[in-house]
């Protein structure tokens, strides 16, 4: 391990204790060390330019992925994270790691004026980190810690963009094919690519005029528990807890569920219940597994990060645990909600709860009186 690398993995390290709000100077230290490393790294990289030969075998192997794209959809704190992790180590999935945020970030990027190199130069600095530091929480150094694959993916990645046409949606795909190509953990016969953003069910449309054949695997989770981890996100990170905003975002996402199962159909929509996934890991990804035309593989049953394993995000700590699947889950959330919260989330979400199969101990004249309170007088 070199001293830059001992020096960053020194300051992630801290990042993971203090998930999910990090202390702001440890942040910006970590951000600091890991962007020097990443622009010495360019400087090695156009020393070596001329020289570089990519493999033609990797090359065709991505080449055939691109066409084929997974979008892992749903509100936060839904299971979105943790169903990405399950997929991550299959041998026939090229799995990107974080949230991608393809339509926001992407096409914002690509809309602003200027050369479109410069733009992917920013963009693979960008990305540089996240393989680096993904999510603020390990693992750190997806590559590893030798410098060798993380200078084959700028290599790889400026392949890309010079064969790639310079639209939207290459700015992505660049990122997908230079991290599939240089992975030293690279899969020999992708059929597909995995990428997830809470809130993708929003864009379905856009994306699938980006990605004609594309595919959305839309989280859906108890809504009770579901508003109590957003609760306890915001209480970490020092937002204020608006039930009623909050509320209303999730009531969105289920509805644009619906809609987009509709229109879709279940050919290329699927909705994937958080606690159906928790009672019977197994079972689900076997149906999961079958839906994807993916082979079964035990490895489908422990989330991992480019094949490592992974640290669960609960916002309830003692939920957290590495390379495997949490367990049931509880009624922990009548600790978080306070009695508006629930009343809040009963009066707007109780029909749409039962739709999705969720019985609550409530009765529909408790959502009547919930309706009723939540009227402006």
């Amino acid at each position: 391990m070199t001293d830059s690398v001992a020096l960053i993995t020194n300051l992630l390290n801290p990042l993971d204790e203090q998930f999910p709000a990090p202390s702001p100077t440890t942040q910006e230290a970590a951000k600091s060390a890991v962007r020097a490393y990443v622009l010495d790294l360019f400087d090695q990289q156009a020393e070596e330019a001329l020289t570089w030969q990519p493999d033609p075998e990797r090359l065709a192997a991505c080449q055939a992925i691109i066409e084929h794209p997974v979008f892992i959809c749903g509100f936060m704190k839904s299971g979105t994270t943790f169903t990405v992790g399950l997929l991550d180590g299959h041998p026939q999935t090229v799995t990107m790691p974080g949230d991608s945020h393809l339509v926001e970030r992407v096409t914002e990027r690509f809309n602003r004026p200027g050369d479109y190199r410069e733009t992917m130069h920013g963009w693979i600095i960008g990305r540089l980190h996240r393989l680096i530091n993904p999510t603020n929480q390990r693992p750190f150094w997806l590559f590893g810690q030798e410098r060798r694959p993380y200078l084959d993916f700028i290599h790889y990645a400026h392949h890309w963009r010079d064969t790639l046409p310079a639209t939207p949606r290459s700015i992505f795909l660049v990122y997908v094919l230079a991290f599939a190509c240089a992975n030293p953990a690279a899969k020999s016969s992708p059929r597909l690519w995995i990428s997830k953003t809470p809130g993708n069910e929003h864009h379905a449309q856009t994306l699938l005029a980006m990605f004609p054949q594309a595919r959305f695997i839309h989280l859906i989770r108890d809504p009770y528990p579901n508003l109590a981890s957003m609760k306890k996100l915001q209480q970490a990170q020092g937002r204020l807890w608006d039930a009623k905003t909050i509320t209303a975002r999730l009531k969105d996402s289920l509805r644009q569920a619906r809609k987009n199962l509709s229109q879709l159909g279940e050919a290329r929509y699927r909705l994937l219940r958080y606690e159906d996934v928790l009672a019977d890991p197994e079972g689900e990804l076997r149906n999961l597994a079958t839906w994807l035309g993916i082979a079964w593989d035990d490895r489908l049953t422990s989330p991992t990060v480019n094949g490592q394993p992974a640290t669960s995000n609960s916002m309830f700590r003692q939920r957290r645990v590495v390379g495997e699947v949490a367990g049931k889950s509880t009624s922990r959330w009548r600790t978080v909600l306070a009695e508006d919260d629930h009343q809040i989330a009963l009066g707007a979400l109780y029909p749409m709860a039962r739709h999705f199969g969720y019985r609550w101990p409530d009765t529909w004249l408790d959502y009547l009186r919930a309706r009723l309170k939540s009227r402006p007088r």
